[in-house]
């Protein structure tokens, strides 16, 4: 980093004539390599802790076996009563990512399908750590996120964790930034009596106070909007505020966010209607704010391993090898149009070993 001393000391042993035009060349090809440019790429890393059950997110419905290996949980295509969104002849989504097939008709959404990591590790926290430190060896302790931003000039304005923890995937030697969204709870009815009985003995006040009441507690952005049974910021909020932050000219240009609970051991297909709901909601508000500098926006959702093929006796699917991927963003127009990519034949994926 070149500061004021660094900055001093070097001028000090040079002329003014010799140093200033080497000197603004170079300060113009580090405004370049920061990403702090308007038209720089944005990257948006969402990790679904807990294992995504690929199979259900992207059923490849026209495989015969999916049934077999599924009989509770294969989401099957019927006209009366609309299943998976079909993709193509063999791949679909499910019914709660429909709104994602107009991003991938217009080439917005990349699957790729029956993918995993080099070996089999059931441990959630072996495989997190091999998804964001990029190596197999515990003994990493930084992200290869972290690792890439050190390697450009003025990195730390670059990363931006989103919620209370910073992520491994960004941990490291670059200083991030990190964002919370604020906890504001919703004003109860009593307590705006008592305002209302208190401002009362003011004229000035009361008006004011009478002026602001109806918009108390109504959706209005971030201050208002809150998941009622966890009492805390919904997953549209997150994304809506990571994008305007990443919206920005002199904002962040790469972001890390979380989302938990993708565990599906039991009741997974009530559960993954939720989780995909709110994932696919998140997406649209991350498009919605993002969408001035959508073709330059890379989203990227991972896991750290997949789900089994065959279901479980608990309506559930347990570890698996396989699992999926997608990627988001204008930036996608520039290769094919939208298509699923198999890392793996879709029928071996779903044999049993």
């Amino acid at each position: 980093m070149l500061t004021r001393r660094r900055a001093l000391h070097i001028i000090g042993g040079l002329s003014v004539t010799s140093a200033l035009l080497p000197m603004r060349k170079a300060l113009i090809r580090s405004a370049h390599a920061t990403g702090l440019r308007p038209e720089a790429p944005r990257l948006v890393v969402t990790i679904l802790r807990g294992g995504l059950d690929g199979l259900s997110a992207v059923p490849p419905y026209a495989d015969p076996d999916y049934a077999v290996l599924r009989r509770q949980l294969a989401t099957q295509t019927n006209e009366a009563e609309p299943g998976v969104v079909k993709l193509d002849d063999h791949f679909g989504l499910h019914p709660e990512m429909a709104p994602l097939k107009a991003w991938y008709d217009a080439g917005d959404l990349l699957i790729v399908h029956a993918i995993g990591l080099p070996a089999r590790r059931g441990s959630h926290f072996a495989a997190q750590h091999l998804l964001e430190s990029g190596t197999t060896s515990a003994k990493v302790r930084d992200g290869w996120l972290n690792r890439a931003l050190d390697g450009l000039p003025n990195g730390a304005s670059l990363g931006l964790a989103v919620g209370r923890a910073v992520p491994l995937i960004l941990q490291g030697q670059t200083a991030i930034r990190a964002f919370v969204p604020p906890r504001l709870p919703k004003v109860e009815e009593d307590f705006l009596q008592r305002l209302d009985a208190l401002y009362a003995i003011d004229p000035l006040f009361h008006q004011t106070f009478e002026q602001a009441r109806p918009f108390v507690n109504e959706e209005r952005g971030l201050r208002w909007r809150w998941d009622k049974t966890a009492r805390q910021p919904t997953w549209r909020v997150f994304a809506e505020e990571t994008g305007k932050l990443l919206a920005q000219p002199d904002g962040p240009r790469v972001a890390v966010l979380e989302s938990h609970g993708w565990d599906t051991h039991e009741q997974q297909p009530a559960r993954l209607q939720k989780l995909l709901a709110q994932l696919v909601d998140g997406l649209e508000g991350f498009k919605e704010t993002l969408e001035p500098v959508w073709q330059q926006t890379a989203i990227l959702v991972v896991t750290e391993f997949g789900r089994a093929a065959w279901e479980n006796r608990f309506a559930g699917t347990d570890h698996g090898a396989g699992g999926a991927a997608f990627a988001l963003g204008g930036g996608n127009r520039r290769g094919a149009r939208g298509r699923t990519m198999a890392g793996t034949h879709p029928q071996r994926a779903l044999r049993r070993p």
